[in-house]
């Protein structure tokens, strides 16, 4: 169920806290903070997700406290999988498919950046 309400969340800022109501909600079940730390934590070091930092070029703004990572997996057919959806869905619905495109070029953008020791990070 984390898998599935990160899927509906890709390419977003959505808090832990929506991601936990929504596995109490589908789930019926209750789950705390830890916990979902967690499942989190396994899931980063299966490489099935990866979330990307916040971008701030200025080391006092208040811009840096104030944004969080933007959630991605490490293929975007996980995301689609765990949707159940398919190219035709997306085609059908151009602002997920949006979101599901940007998790794609982060993905080849992080493969490039990383053969020149750079980094992803999300403005």
């Amino acid at each position: 169920m984390i898998l599935r309400s990160y899927a509906r969340n890709i390419s977003t800022e959505a808090p832990n806290s929506t991601i936990i109501e929504d596995v109490k909600f589908s789930n019926l079940r209750t789950m705390d903070t830890k916990t979902f730390d967690e499942y989190m934590d396994v899931l980063k070091d299966l490489y099935i997700i990866e979330n990307i930092s916040a971008w701030n070029p200025n080391i006092r703004s208040k811009t840096s406290i104030r944004t969080s990572e933007t959630r991605h997996f490490v293929d975007t057919s996980i995301a689609c999988r765990e949707l159940n959806i398919s190219l035709k869905d997306l085609m059908g619905d151009l602002n997920s498919f949006g979101l599901f495109f940007e998790d794609f070029a982060n993905r080849d953008l992080s493969i490039y950046a990383s053969t020149l020791n750079g980094e992803i990070r999300h403005y």
